[in-house]
């Protein structure tokens, strides 16, 4: 255990092509080599500490921590181009880590969120020299984080750009004054965010153009699909960490997947009640209990005592019993517990898909209209109490028919639990961009999720139009579209919702 951390701040790395980023690094103060964890992050380097991972604790546990500011972000040089630079800074950063005199050239990597992308993006080039990673609520490309199922995520691209805006204003050259009247701006239209969410043609929003970042802005709206999902050929060691309601969960699920096909033995999974951001929750009508705050997390300590025992494993060979933990660590909702598995999705023989049909005009079906408001756009169906418990575990996925030369391009489907007091809480959602064939079959796979039904309890579906504050089908000007229309075709076609449940839930 280190007594003593020495802080070195804004430390200088240079890059191939001449520019310099900068670091803050803390480490043991005993003259001796130790191995790394670098964090490369977009949000400031110097804010980190805040952040649910415990910088100072990595030190006392015998590690060099590095915390870089990625290009032209806060302390770095040059500019700023997300997703652009990763691959090569992080090559260089790497090896510029392996030169320094008290590293002894073990290395991984941590971090959430865009600091999860340049994990990836590193592992691309430099995957010899990286022992281990600890990717949190991870993306692997600028379309992923921009786009979900074809569908432009401008809620997430606004609320971003507004985000980044402050440190690019800060670095302009320019009079403090003229500064100061743009962060009045910036503040002014961060407090009426919803109104910009809803602006019609997204790529002409006035505020990015007012601010000077409609560059940055536009580089996540043109955000190309690329040729692989997964390019990275040899995962090092990974601790994969998701949540049931990060809107990231289906790529860190799917680059699970592929590093687990790659070497089994070498990665394993966390998912619990997130959404994106670490380890934060979703509004609830209960709780979920202690064993999901980020100290106590599936009572084996904090999200930092999570890293340590990963990082100790691959970094220090320490024989900590992480070989022989399960791959998958899951969280069920209903009767928050924590669930360990073989694989993801589960094993073929653990889970049991059950159908669901349902028909408005058929009596004899389990399922019920609601219909809420003639002038509504909102179709749900609602299905009888359930007689014994069940346990979701997996992606929902719901198939229904259309009918011929419809004019609607998108839809928007969600999975609700009823509780005996009708109380009602999303499980999972699902979004589907219709393409210009004659095919009138629509397949919706739903978010991942994990609940255990009680008796009495009901799941509803909800059919809806895209919500336009979240999602758009084009980056131009936009027509709402009219789902009430379509709802007759919907009810008198046979429509059928699949779950996966376990075939030993939990007691």
């Amino acid at each position: 255990m280190a007594d003593t951390i020495l802080i070195e701040k804004n430390v200088p790395c240079l890059m191939r092509d001449g520019v310099t980023l900068y670091a803050t690094i803390y480490r043991p103060q005993e003259d001796k080599r130790y191995p790394v964890l670098l964090t490369r992050i977009a949000d400031g380097k110097d804010t980190h500490t805040f952040r649910s991972t415990n910088v100072f604790q990595f030190v006392q546990e015998g590690y060099v921590v590095i915390i870089q500011d990625v290009r032209g972000r806060y302390a770095s040089e040059g500019v700023f181009a997300p997703f652009v630079h990763e691959e090569e800074d992080g090559y260089d950063t790497i090896n510029w880590i392996n030169q320094l005199p008290y590293t002894n050239k073990k290395i991984a990597m941590f971090g959430d969120q865009y600091s999860a992308y340049t994990q990836f993006a590193a592992a691309k080039t430099a995957s010899t020299f990286l022992s281990a990673l600890f990717p949190i609520h991870l993306f692997e490309s600028m379309h992923a984080f921009s786009y979900r199922e074809g569908l432009l995520k401008n809620k997430a691209l606004i609320d971003t750009t507004l985000a980044l805006s402050e440190n690019v204003i800060e670095k302009r050259d320019t009079r403090a004054e003229d500064k100061k009247d743009q962060r009045f701006h910036l503040y002014a239209y961060q407090e009426r965010k919803n109104q910009l969410y809803r602006y019609k043609a997204i790529d002409k929003l006035p505020v990015f153009k007012m601010l000077g970042v409609q560059w940055l802005f536009q580089t996540f709206l043109e955000a190309e699909k690329p040729s692989e999902n997964h390019p990275l050929k040899s995962w090092p060691a990974s601790y994969f960490v998701t949540g049931w309601f990060d809107e990231h969960a289906a790529h860190t699920l799917a680059a699970f997947q592929t590093a687990r096909k790659q070497d089994e033995d070498k990665h394993l999974l966390l998912i619990g009640p997130w959404k994106t951001g670490t380890l934060s929750m979703p509004t609830l009508p209960h709780p979920f209990g202690y064993t999901t705050n980020n100290e106590s997390l599936a009572n084996g300590g904090s999200l930092t005592d999570f890293h340590v025992r990963w990082f100790d494993h691959w970094l220090k060979n320490k024989r900590n019993g992480v070989n022989e933990d399960a791959p998958v660590l899951l969280f069920v909702m209903g009767i928050n517990k924590w669930r360990k598995e073989r694989s993801w999705p589960l094993e073929e023989e653990d889970v049991h898909y059950t159908p669901f049909s349902f028909a408005a005009s058929r009596q004899d079906e389990a399922y019920t209209l609601v219909h809420q408001g003639e002038d509504s756009s909102i179709l749900s169906f609602t299905h009888a109490p359930f007689t014994e418990a069940h346990e979701l575990i997996g992606s929902p996925t719901l198939r229904y028919q259309l009918p011929k030369h419809t004019q609607l391009s998108s839809f928007y489907v969600r999975l609700y639990v009823l509780n005996e007091e009708d109380e009602a809480f999303l499980l999972s959602d699902g979004l589907v961009k219709r393409s210009d064939t004659d095919d009138q079959s629509v397949t919706v796979t739903l978010s991942p999720v994990a609940y255990h039904f009680k008796k009495g309890e009901r799941i509803s579906i909800g059919f809806s139009a895209v919500p336009l504050e979240r999602y758009r089908t084009t980056v131009g000007k936009v027509q709402e579209e009219d789902l009430h229309t379509l709802l007759p075709h919907l009810i008198k076609r046979a429509t059928q919702l699949t779950l996966p449940f376990a075939k030993q839930p939990l007691r």
